[in-house]
């Protein structure tokens, strides 16, 4: 977010102030920002010293005022959650909304927003001022509008939580930001046998570390296997970059955190790549230095 955006409208007020040097009143006409400055404070100091009629002025101001300006400065000073919701959502300025939305903390009502405000944009705002994991699980399970799910995902911390998303999720891109943040390898391992959609099926591939399911995408899966370097012209390793033998495929990507140097450096994981080629051919092949003799291991691990 532009910090510009997140200035407090005290400081807005004083700025346009230098430029203006007056604001509109309610009737029309102009007024110096330094009194309306001022008359703001002692409305907010009477409001914050128990006087219900000042506290419904500032409110009226914060809801009403013809001047966005006006109404930044009095949702400065306003602590009244429900008046706070009310400017944060309907507010047409960004500025004064999202100052709104800024000083809004009541946990209960902002859930009561995120599950059940119309506008998606409103519950997706609530959403992201939201601590309790339940409501976000709640949110991030249910709401079906994808920008909100995702919004709801990105503060959910309960792996559990995470995994049942990244599974069961009816909208792919909830699905795709649950595996993002999921490290559960036999719940990535299901994703990638088992969703249908392609980018979610990737996501899950970048973060698998078991080398058997590895193996086993090399193997089987046409797909994804270049995800991590897999088919005919990938394979993996570590400790290598980009490979150009002419004996071999032209160029072999080996992205990292993959199959372990010894693992290739012994053949296996090459002959998974080409399963044609002998182990003794791949014994020989050397790969520009990269790989040691044949004792199993990799220079520069």
């Amino acid at each position: 977010m532009n910090i510009a955006r997140t200035l407090t409208f005290v400081s807005a007020a004083i700025a346009a102030a230098l430029v203006t040097s007056c604001s509109a009143h309610q009737d029309g006409s102009r007024r110096p920002f330094a009194d309306v400055k001022e008359e703001m404070q002692k409305v907010a100091a009477e409001c914050n010293g128990g006087d219900s009629k000042s506290c419904g002025k500032l409110a009226d101001i914060a809801k009403n005022d013809k001047d966005e300006y006006v109404r930044g400065m009095a949702v400065d000073s306003v602590t009244n959650q429900r008046v706070l919701a009310d400017v944060a959502k309907n507010d047409k300025v960004w500025n004064v909304s999202q100052a709104a939305w800024n000083r809004m903390t009541d946990q209960s009502l902002l859930a009561e927003i995120a599950k059940n405000d119309e506008n998606w944009k409103v519950r997706e705002e609530a959403v992201k001022r939201i601590t309790d994991q339940s409501v976000l699980a709640d949110v991030a399970k249910n709401d079906k509008e994808k920008q909100v799910s995702r919004a709801a995902v990105k503060r959910t911390t309960d792996p559990n939580v995470l995994a049942d998303v990244a599974k069961n999720h009816e909208n792919w891109l909830g699905r795709e930001e649950a595996v993002k943040r999921n490290t559960d390898q036999s719940v990535l391992a299901d994703i990638v046998r088992n969703d249908k959609n392609k980018g979610v099926r990737e996501e899950a591939v970048k973060r698998i570390t078991d080398q058997s399911v590895l193996a086993d995408i090399v193997r089987n899966d046409k797909e994804l296997g270049g995800v991590r370097g897999g088919g005919e012209e990938h394979c993996w390793a570590p400790c290598w970059s980009t490979v150009s033998i002419s004996s071999w495929p032209s160029s072999v990507m080996m992205p990292a955190s993959s199959i372990s140097c010894a693992t290739l450096c012994a053949g296996s994981a090459l002959s998974a790549c080409w399963p044609s080629w002998s182990a003794s051919t791949i014994r020989n092949a050397r790969l520009s230095t990269k790989c040691a003799p044949w004792s199993g291991n990799c220079i520069g691990t």
